[in-house]
């Protein structure tokens, strides 16, 4: 394990914590904005995202699977990113809208 900067190590075992925090208490961890416990299979999706974040922050300890781990991290973010947070920017009321001039 070679780690070049202090801040990648730091980063990487945040994720470990995260994920070993989010296996043994199955929910989410508290970083995220609360996941409704109506969502479908809330609990496996809390384990899955649990998994994502000890695998990753593991792939990012070495060099050889820093790059792959890297990438799922951005798109793991990126989906939630979409699914959470670009929602409760856009009212509903401004979805499929058409601004007239008056």
């Amino acid at each position: 394990m070679r780690i070049s900067i202090w801040g990648h190590a730091v980063f990487a075992l945040t994720l470990i914590a995260f994920g070993i925090l989010g296996l043994v208490n199955g929910d989410f961890d508290p970083t995220w904005p609360s996941v409704p416990k109506a969502v479908p299979a809330h609990e496996l999706l809390a384990y899955l995202c649990s998994f994502i974040y000890l695998a990753t922050g593991i792939g990012l300890l070495w060099k050889r699977t820093a790059a792959v781990a890297s990438r799922v991290l951005l798109a793991y973010l990126l989906v939630w990113f979409l699914l959470l947070r670009v929602r409760e920017q856009v009212p509903a009321s401004s979805i499929g809208a058409v601004s007239r001039p008056r």
